[in-house]
């Protein structure tokens, strides 16, 4: 099991800690043994109870709010999934960057998270796989979502799906009918950060999945995603990563920085 692949336990107990928002190269399960943690993932909130379970996709922005909580934390790399379930198991799973799913029947969750966690305690986790699938397919359950998406989430939506192409803050202000001042606001109230620093985020994450699952050279995918040339592409994606584009596709390097911000810090640039 390499690196990428490496499946890793935490076990916390916060006490009404909060986190910024943030994203992870990894796949994150969450499982509340006692108190309560509030999750802001993708614009949606959820409030997740003792004996309930939640996945955050790689590269979805979310912030957590912990209230005297106990927490296991399961994370393992991106590839972990594609090496191990096949199509079929896989596809239960949320597709990338989606929002978080909810995990129901609470007594199966225990029985299976504490089978995961004997697994990775004992046995490295080299058979883990054995206890997400189970997971997947006996206890999944789609989170119910708004019959009709809050601003933010329109907003986060459309520059996702448009995220291919150079997005202008006006051409996203029309599509969801506000002036591109009020959506300033709604990002710095929510993110602390500017609608543009949030567009180069989503173009950014768009980049990486395409270094992770296609053979195309960083000048394709720097063209292909209208960046100014490779080398301000380089030099972007480095600032996120802290890794070159070049680094960050190799199976064997490790990238399981614990979170990365949306907006990178300008030191390392």
């Amino acid at each position: 099991m390499n690196k990428q692949e490496r499946i890793v336990l935490h076990t916390s107990y916060f006490v009404n800690k909060c986190y910024k928002y943030h994203f992870h190269l990894h796949y994150e399960i969450i499982y509340v043994s006692g108190g309560m943690v509030k999750i802001f993932s993708d614009g949606h909130e959820t409030t997740i109870q003792s004996g309930t379970v939640c996945v955050i996709p790689p590269f979805s922005p979310h912030r957590l709010e912990y209230v005297d909580a106990s927490v296991r934390r399961i994370t393992f790399g991106i590839s972990y999934l594609n090496k191990y379930l096949s199509r079929d198991a896989t596809d239960n799973f949320p597709a990338l960057y989606a929002t978080h799913v909810t995990l129901s029947k609470k007594a199966k969750i225990k029985e299976i998270i504490d089978s995961l966690v004997e697994e990775i305690n004992l046995y490295k986790g080299e058979s883990a796989y054995i206890y997400i699938y189970k997971l997947i397919s006996e206890c999944v359950s789609l989170p119910e979502m708004e019959s009709e998406p809050n601003l933010i989430v329109k907003i986060m939506q459309y520059i996702g799906k448009n995220s291919k192409h150079k997005i202008m803050l006006d051409d996203v202000a029309k599509e969801c009918g506000v002036t591109k001042y009020h959506i300033c606001r709604l990002f710095k109230k929510e993110f602390d950060i500017t609608p543009v620093d949030y567009i180069t985020f989503a173009r950014i994450r768009r980049a990486a999945f395409m270094l992770i699952n296609t053979n195309y050279s960083i000048t394709k995918i720097s063209n292909d995603l209208q960046f100014y040339s490779p080398k301000y592409f380089t030099k972007l994606f480095k600032s996120y990563f802290d890794d070159s584009p070049s680094n960050f596709r190799k199976l064997d390097n490790p990238l399981l920085k614990d979170r990365y911000f949306l907006k990178p810090d300008k030191s390392s640039q």
